[in-house]
């Protein structure tokens, strides 16, 4: 009896020294993340956002900030309007204990704010003469971004080519190795770039696992603050199936991601200007499947006919952001570069396709009927308080 209790109270005492507790029907440990955020001279911060892609909090006026969460889960910290965060900005939430001290410094005013958009390079790292050329482009376009100094670099998916297709080949080594490779390639980012999921990018066990992409690439969900506009980065790669045994993927945010995207939104100021980034489109005046084909613009399965490229939860999201002052809602996936215009009871929205680094099966341009789309990333710059303007920059050797 003794023995038993006494291992009941080590068992209690380990609990309580990590902030940890069991939760039931949980596939982990839940655990408290908490601490302080603070300047670079040590005073108390309020306004930052500590969040694991399911709940948000929010540090109060002595920088205090508490999240609960899990610990197969990735805390990113959002420094507020004034501040920015150098180095790490997201842990594994199993190595944040409490009392974690979250730095921010103060941000250098700037008149002209360029944020660079790309998407879809399709890093394959078996060798091949296309993986190759994918490669180097992609090395040739980092020597660039690296160059030009941009306030913010985010890649809106795809940044691997069929990691699901390798799990149910190869199994978990070939997808620790594919993600290995991914890693090496986009550490020469210019730092704190952001990474957003695509469909090549996640594996399927009848439904969207996140959990590979998570412990090597970073969070699947996260906001950035670039001078007073908020960039919100979501996945919105949903599992539809199969098909003649092969996996279909459809545009769809699951209810994770909008029950957070909800949460955000609301500790977010109603002024704060917001860019949302996702892999899937809400809308493309070009076609709803990838590849592009002129017969590809519906496809059906499982008794239904949806447009697979489109994101089918486009019509919670508009309602969502109804009355928000959205600048832009920026996708990959279709490899084209388009830009559309929403007329909307107050002022527009625009809808920004952006080009594949590598797209056309790492050809460099897709066709479509009597199209080509070419290769390239985009850029959108800013004043204070002015509309955004979105350049498209081509890549060289696109052919």
């Amino acid at each position: 009896m003794r023995r038993r209790w006494l291992t009941v109270a080590v068992v209690a005492l380990v609990l309580a020294a990590g902030n940890v507790a069991w939760a039931a029907g949980a596939k982990g440990f839940a655990l408290v993340v908490s601490g302080r955020v603070t300047g670079p001279g040590g005073q108390e911060v309020a306004g930052a956002l500590l969040s694991d892609g399911y709940r948000v909090a929010v540090s109060d006026a002595q920088g205090r900030v508490r999240l609960p969460t899990f610990c197969d889960r990735v805390v990113v910290l959002t420094a507020p309007p004034g501040y920015v965060v150098r180095g790490r900005w997201w842990w594994p939430a199993r190595r944040v204990g409490g009392g974690h001290d979250f730095r921010v410094w103060a941000e250098p005013s700037a008149k002209l704010r360029r944020v660079a958009l790309l998407a879809d390079p399709h890093l394959w790292p078996q060798a091949s003469s296309l993986a190759a050329r994918a490669r180097a482009r992609w090395r040739s376009l980092v020597s660039r971004l690296r160059l030009e100094r941009f306030d913010l670099t985010i890649v809106a998916g795809d940044v691997l080519f069929g990691l699901d297709h390798r799990y149910r080949r190869g199994g978990a080594a070939s997808v620790r190795r594919a993600l290995a490779a991914a890693q090496e390639a986009v550490a020469g980012l210019p730092p704190g770039s952001l990474l957003l999921p695509g469909n090549h990018d996640v594996i399927y066990n009848h439904r969207v696992d996140l959990l590979p992409w998570r412990r090597v690439m970073g969070p699947a969900r996260q906001v950035r603050m670039v001078g007073s506009v908020a960039f919100i980065l979501l996945d919105n790669t949903g599992y539809c199936g199969e098909l003649a045994g092969r996996v279909r993927w459809c545009g769809r945010m699951g209810p994770e991601a909008l029950g957070w995207l909800e949460r955000v939104l609301r500790v977010l100021p109603r002024s704060t200007p917001l860019v949302l980034v996702t892999h899937y489109p809400p809308l493309s005046p070009l076609a709803a499947a990838n590849p592009l084909s002129p017969r590809a613009l519906a496809r059906g399965f499982g008794g239904k006919t949806v447009l697979r490229s489109l994101d089918q939860s486009a019509v919670r999201v508009w309602r969502m952001l109804a009355g928000r002052r959205l600048l832009a809602w920026v996708h990959g996936h279709l490899h084209a570069y388009h830009r559309s215009v929403i007329p909307m009871r107050r002022g527009s929205w625009n809808i920004i396709g952006l080009p594949a680094v590598s797209g056309g099966w790492w050809r460099g341009d897709r066709k479509w009927g009597p199209l080509r789309f070419g290769a390239g990333y985009v850029v959108m710059s800013w004043t204070r308080g002015s509309q955004p303007r979105f350049e498209m920059r081509p890549l060289p050797g696109a052919r």
